[in-house]
């Protein structure tokens, strides 16, 4: 069993060496915790431990990349495999394992498709806006609001903006400092779920693309007849179509969105999930689009990076993939998702706290209201603040998390983990006022 938490000294000392040398103390804003982060030591299967001993159930995940868990034991004997066999880490040159696990992937999202391996997400969603710039002839960049598609400075707008406006208004804003001028004028910002509302912003703009996570945020799902909508607007008008998979593949489905809702995209963007633990992203795409990357092309799109398809990510990533298409596997993952997600219901109703919970697949999150909600502006600012609470305090009982964010299951977590989180959400819920007030 795992005890309440009482001390994380170490991992306070260390962070203030830290911000001395990093700036904030991380490599990387969304690693930041106030008041600090933890410094985390070693790993095990659904559990990690810090610095300071503790130890925790753990629902990030490496922000949902480790679907095995940590030190899965058929992801370590390929990293032994390969590391014994190859007698380096790095070619950069072609590996027969490149295509064996393009193949794979392309038979999963895109059976007549072609691909091109990344080192990152970023890396991939930022490919698949230069494609569709050069395949389409312009500039402008479309994304819904409340999307992420990593620090990509074609689309760092309106993720989290802090002008929220009036209910259906979209005001546009950076992301960041630097995203001003002619970079923010070529992204044009969609109201996502809202038919009406972004076929009226389509209407009034040129776009090359238009590029979305297919589940805001990994859990808020767009609306079928609004994904049917948008693949036969963007055919009939000559927009390129990206699903931004990053989050969702093989984790709502093996197939991600591109299985969950049986619509084929123009370009998919893959990443985490799909290296095992090592650096990787890639791009899937129709042949028509894929083939501007061919160095052979006069008029080619200009892609490289020592990385990519490196045989460390690719190795691993193919023993990851193959252990998720293994028998039940993502079938048990899928399982205890739903379990969990089912106890914590349970567990909110014991202590009349009203909420609503989503997922599909890995995939388990919850809001503090019983509407319904179709984009994270559904999610009032004292709701979200109270979520957070409670899991800052479920941090304090052993429960890993990030705080307002989803859960992300693997196939090591097991009943144990799930009634340890449950207790651990009854004492969080049973101690103190403010945790029994419903949120308003």
């Amino acid at each position: 069993m795992i005890e309440s938490r009482h001390t994380t000294d170490k991992s306070f000392s260390l962070f203030k060496e830290a911000e001395k040398l990093i700036p904030g103390g991380v490599n990387g804003n969304i690693k930041f915790r106030e008041p600090y982060p933890l410094f985390l030591s070693r790993a095990s299967g659904s559990h990690v431990w810090d610095v300071d001993g503790n130890e925790y159930v753990d629902y990030v995940l490496s922000y949902g990349a480790l679907i095995l868990g940590h030190g899965h034991p058929a992801v370590l004997k390929a990293l032994r495999n390969i590391a014994d066999s190859l007698g380096t880490t790095l070619f950069g040159n072609p590996t027969p394992q490149e295509s064996e696990f393009a193949e794979i992937l392309l038979r999963i999202f895109m059976k007549d498709g072609m691909l091109r391996f990344t080192t990152s997400g970023l890396e991939a969603t930022l490919l698949a806006n230069r494609l569709g710039m050069a395949k389409s002839g312009k500039r402008k960049i479309a994304k819904f609001d409340g999307h992420y598609h990593g620090a990509n400075p074609f689309l760092l707008a309106n993720y989290r903006p802090k002008k929220r406006g009036k209910e259906g208004a979209l005001e546009k804003e950076a992301d960041s400092a630097e995203v001003r001028g002619d970079i923010l004028d070529d992204v044009v910002v969609l109201p996502f779920n809202d038919i009406d509302g972004t076929k009226r912003a389509l209407e009034r703009e040129d776009v090359s693309s238009v590029i979305l996570e297919p589940f805001e945020d990994g859990y808020i799902p767009a609306k079928r007849d609004f994904m049917h909508f948008l693949r036969k607007y963007t055919e009939e008008n000559g927009i390129i179509l990206v699903f931004d998979e990053v989050k969702t593949g093989f984790r709502i489905r093996l197939g991600g969105a591109v299985e969950y809702y049986g619509i084929k995209p123009d370009m998919i963007c893959l990443g985490k999930i799909i290296g095992g633990g090592a650096p990787i992203g890639a791009v899937i795409g129709k042949p028509e689009i894929m083939e501007l990357l061919d160095p052979r092309n006069r008029n080619k799109v200009f892609h490289s990076g020592t990385y990519n398809g490196n045989p460390i990510s690719i190795t691993l990533g193919m023993a990851t993939v193959s252990e998720l298409m293994e028998g039940n596997n993502f079938s048990r993952i899928s399982e205890a998702a739903t379990t969990l997600r089912k106890l914590i219901s349970q567990t909110l109703d014991e202590f009349g706290v009203e909420h609503r919970t989503y997922g599909e697949g890995g995939v388990v999150n919850y809001t503090l209201s019983k509407e319904e909600v179709h984009t994270y502006r559904d999610i009032s600012d004292e709701n979200m603040k109270e979520r957070k609470r409670i899991d800052s305090e479920m941090m304090k009982e052993g429960i890993y998390l990030i705080p307002a964010s989803r859960y992300s299951m693997s196939l090591a977590h097991t009943e144990g983990d799930i009634d340890l989180t449950v207790n651990a959400m009854r004492r969080v819920l049973g101690s103190g006022t403010s945790s029994k007030e419903k949120p308003k």
